[in-house]
């Protein structure tokens, strides 16, 4: 994987704490419209986001972030876990090889 992000959030907080996930929803965005490269990786809880059932305020902002190029990535071994099946491109799937790859040619990491 040759792609590189100047940040990259980890989502890790589901549905069941908005508040939380709106905080790194929020940072991709502003980052992204400062005109960095910015990646977003759901992983653990962070893939409820993507589920059909997710509060629609929040995963309209999710969208909103694809639209300013922010990299939608997620775990597909939390997706199993949240026995969830988002619709094709909704998403970049990242096993955790390539998310350890992806963090080491990312300038900064938050974590939320």
């Amino acid at each position: 994987m040759s792609e590189q992000h100047d940040l990259l959030v980890l989502l890790t907080h589901g549905t069941e704490e908005p508040a939380f996930a709106a905080h790194a929803i929020h940072l991709a965005a502003a980052a992204a419209a400062l005109g960095h490269s910015v990646g977003i990786y759901l992983a653990v809880r962070g893939t409820t986001w993507l589920s059909e059932t997710a509060p629609q305020d929040l995963t309209a902002e999710l969208e909103e972030l694809r639209t300013l190029g922010v990299a939608v990535y997620a775990c597909p071994r939390s997706l199993a876990d949240n026995d969830l099946t988002p619709s094709a491109g909704a998403y970049r799937p990242l096993g955790a090889t390539a998310a350890a790859r992806l963090l080491r040619l990312t300038r900064t990491t938050v974590s939320l």
